[in-house]
């Protein structure tokens, strides 16, 4: 007859079983726990049925506990290891060839002076690529020092040189290419933080609906409970998640198998007690005609919980990098964009020299025509602070709809914390979607051995006949 755990030890009976080390969790409404208690069958209820009992005790009937011996170190070894210009303002000549280098990308735009304008005017010739190299040529604080101290000619200097002194005279550059920066990746950043939280919510509801996964959660505590009978553990109604993926870890004792059971049938080929659930889900998927013989060989091959948790791996892909980066970067990067925003409001005017009328034969002769004609600028209102508005006013609009998307998938979050009754465990819904994963893998790869093991199809078939007949004998008395 079945045993059925009390929740309390029993009295020692039979062989000693090998105690699963899991963590009871309290058994709570509207949880995948208590969606289990409300909807056992026959051949997935909270007892084993006879052969099933049969099985786990030829598996895992622990042996008499060898005295200690000088085997306790068999098996270690002992480790047996035993007169060109110089540069005035770059000092690191590696620095400046590299300066050279990337402004050859520039070409198009003329000479620094245009780059420069083109900074200042948020023009879209500047690319993704164009403003990365920018922020990497951009004068550090010692060449910016040289650079305030200069009394010489343009001329005097070295292309790289020269374009340092035109991106020193922007005002506050490095936040202006961040700004230029962030905004060249704004669409991407909110799809990509859309995307995710799409797949986050489907994996939700993937994990809320699949039947398998509360087959395997039941026959988990079936199992657990039955080897842990005569222990403080019996009688759990719901475990936690980390008990759950050390099951791969709780090996057979008895390793040959294919020796007969109590009942003369032979016990299967299983290593681990996740083969033993995998087993036991398997022959139940058969008689309960969940699985034909054409699904059961597919789920097989293709993982039987993955295939119902199809966004599972996609979701925990993209939770870190297209949700949480991106968010906070979308986050970020609208407080630099309205940061400048203030800061040009207030009243900075950003001096562009006049261009027209000016000699263009060299760039050495604009930089010194710049320097003779100081007084040469005209005041505008700053095509940055333009560029700045238009961006600024569509931004928060996408903004607003991807923290309105954060807002109902943190909801979701929560739910799945509290169905996976883990709300206050310490994990996050991240974490219990890697868990999750982890173990779907873990279980499907036991799955797929188990069906091999079994000889396919056929011997699956067998197992789930004599259990077929072993739980009509169980209804009939």
């Amino acid at each position: 007859m079945p045993i059925s755990p009390n929740g309390t030890p029993e009295t020692q009976q039979g062989p000693r079983l090998r105690s699963v080390f899991w963590k009871k969790n309290l058994l709570k409404d509207g949880t995948v726990w208590s969606d289990i208690s409300q909807s056992q069958t026959p051949m997935l209820s909270s007892n084993l049925l006879d052969v099933e009992m049969n099985v786990l005790r030829d598996l895992f009937t622990q042996k008499e506990k060898a005295p200690p011996s000088a085997l306790k170190n068999a098996g270690k070894t002992e480790d047996a290891s035993g007169g060109v210009k110089s540069f005035q303002l770059v000092q690191d000549l590696t620095r400046a060839n590299n300066i050279a280098i990337m402004l050859k990308s520039f070409a198009s735009f003329g000479d620094p002076l245009s780059i420069k304008h083109a900074i200042l005017e948020g023009d879209n010739a500047l690319t993704e690529r164009h403003i990365e190299q920018l922020k990497q040529m951009a004068p550090r604080p010692v060449e910016r020092e040289n650079i305030a101290g200069f009394a010489g000619k343009p001329s005097d200097l070295h292309l790289p040189e020269q374009f340092l002194i035109v991106l020193a005279d922007i005002p506050r550059l490095d936040r202006k290419l961040n700004v230029l920066l962030f905004k060249k990746q704004f669409d991407a950043l909110v799809q990509g933080a859309a995307r995710g939280m799409d797949a986050l919510n489907v994996a939700f509801r993937q994990i809320k609906e699949s039947r398998r996964l509360k087959c395997v959660f039941a026959s988990i505590l079936a199992a657990g409970n039955a080897l842990n009978a005569h222990t403080v553990r019996a009688g759990a109604k719901a475990i936690k998640l980390e008990s759950i993926l050390v099951l791969s870890g709780v090996k057979v004792v008895r390793g040959d198998g294919d020796e007969a059971s109590e009942d003369g049938l032979p016990t299967p080929r299983l290593k681990t007690l996740l083969d033993y659930v995998s087993w036991r889900v398997m022959c139940a998927e058969l008689c309960n005609g969940d699985l034909d013989d054409r699904s059961l060989m597919e789920a097989a091959n293709d993982g039987f919980l993955l295939q119902e948790l199809g966004n599972l791996r996609q979701a925990v892909l993209l939770v870190e990098s297209d949700v949480k980066q991106n968010v906070e970067s979308l986050e970020n990067g609208m407080n630099l964009v309205h940061g400048e925003l203030d800061l040009e409001r207030k009243g900075v005017q950003l001096p562009l020299t006049r261009s027209s009328g000016m000699p263009a034969a060299s760039l050495a002769a604009r930089l010194e025509a710049a320097d003779d004609q100081g007084n040469s600028h005209v005041s505008h209102t700053s095509p940055y602070l333009a560029m700045l508005e238009d961006f600024s006013s569509i931004a928060e609009k996408a903004q607003a709809e991807i923290l309105a998307l954060a807002e109902r998938t943190n909801s979701a979050q929560q739910d799945i914390l509290e169905w996976m009754s883990e709300r206050g465990s310490g994990i996050d819904a991240p974490g219990v979607l890697k868990g999750l994963l982890d173990f779907s893998r873990d279980f499907d790869s036991s799955f797929s051995r188990v069906y091999k093991v079994l000889g396919g199809t056929k011997g699956a078939r067998e197992w789930a006949a004599r259990l077929s007949a072993d739980a009509a004998l169980v209804q009939g008395t």
